[in-house]
């Protein structure tokens, strides 16, 4: 069985130390940004974007769209770079898809030679990094998630909703990356009828090749809300029918929430992420900030601030610390959604705490989920 969720505790400080951090009003401290580099992505995963937002006759032009609105690289290494020097150490690169930026390794090595910079990961898809896996090992990415969600190739475009995706083309990526010595960790949204049976699968290609895998839970946010996810116990259950007990382990591993386990024979981890039936706000440390300059302090709530106004009346770096503080002390303390229709009986609107915190939810490809 995997651990229940690490501690969630805030960490404690001194008046002194804490002023000098970047920190919330319940005292929490941030140290950890996820930088969106782009809104734009060459798949349609059903649980991401909107069926409305995929033509296959135009599927190009749709995917490679740019708007007016986007940072520029500039932009967005002046914000991370700001970011860095007010303890913010830890940076994951996203999307959309990032490798869709042409800048995207370019940002990873910017962030990597900056000494106040502690971990710069990235998330993709993974279809384009047999492509890049020699520059981000020169660049010094520290690691890259890789989200694989169907190991058979008719799942995986179904999946996917791109004729184009091959899932041949990411397991060809990921070799490549260990070939550079990269380190990998591989994503799954469990999701019932879609990719259960790629559980068992997935970690037969994963566990024997030291990668660990992260089952995360689905989330009742645009799209997650017309499916139903499999709870942790119910992964747990095919883990175990193939594999054997899972043995929790104790340790914190990364900069995330997930709660990892092994299983005989593997050295490489299996983890969860259980936002919603375990959830972990009291320590959340991390804040998003959004292809378009807008810093978003909690993934389930509008709340935040936009900074490419700030950017572009030519504030200073003391002004723009001024309004990244302030934005990030009004943090909500935790967010209010809760397993929606969807997730249990397929169908149905995202649930939140009480009407009263009721708004809408945006798509995950636009909040760099």
């Amino acid at each position: 069985m995997l651990p229940t969720q690490p501690s969630v505790n805030p960490p404690q400080t001194d008046a002194a130390t804490t002023a000098a951090l970047l920190c919330d009003r319940h005292g929490r401290v941030i140290e950890y940004v996820r930088v969106s580099i782009t809104e734009r992505c060459d798949y349609r995963c059903v649980f991401c974007r909107p069926a409305a937002d995929y033509h296959e006759a135009n599927a190009a032009a749709v995917s490679t769209r740019t708007t007016a609105s986007s940072l520029t690289t500039g932009e967005t290494l002046r914000l991370c770079h700001l970011l860095a020097g007010m303890g913010v150490a830890n940076f994951k690169i996203t999307g959309g898809e990032p490798f869709l930026n042409p800048d995207a390794v370019r940002i990873i090595a910017s962030l990597k030679g900056n000494p106040e910079v502690g971990s710069v990961t990235v998330t993709t898809n993974g279809n384009q990094l047999a492509l890049h896996a020699k520059n981000l090992r020169q660049a010094g990415v520290d690691c890259v998630n890789v989200s694989l969600n169907g190991m058979t190739p008719a799942g995986y475009a179904a999946l996917t909703r791109c004729p184009g995706a091959r899932v041949e083309d990411v397991l060809a990526g990921i070799a490549a990356l260990q070939a550079y010595g990269v380190r990998i960790k591989i994503n799954m949204v469990p999701l019932y009828d879609l990719n259960e049976r790629d559980i068992v699968p997935l970690l037969e290609f994963a566990l024997p090749r030291g990668i660990p895998v992260r089952f995360i839970e689905l989330m009742p946010i645009g799209e997650g809300i017309r499916y139903r996810g499999l709870s942790r116990r119910e992964v747990e259950e095919r883990v175990e029918a193939r594999f054997g007990p899972l043995v929790p382990l104790s340790e914190k591993r990364g900069n995330g929430p997930a709660a990892y386990a092994r299983v005989a024979g593997y050295e490489a981890a299996i983890g969860y992420i259980a936002a919603l039936s375990q959830n972990f706000c009291a320590g959340c440390n991390r804040i998003r900030l959004t292809s378009s300059g807008f810093l978003k302090t909690c993934l389930h709530h509008h709340d935040g601030g936009n900074l490419a106004g700030a950017l572009r009346e030519g504030k200073d770096d003391r002004e723009l610390s001024e309004r990244i503080r302030a934005i990030v002390l009004d943090k909500p303390e935790r967010h209010r959604l809760r397993a929606c229709p969807a997730n249990s009986a397929g169908g149905g609107e995202p649930m939140l705490g009480d009407a009263a915190t009721r708004s809408p939810v945006q798509a995950m490809h636009k909040i760099g989920g």
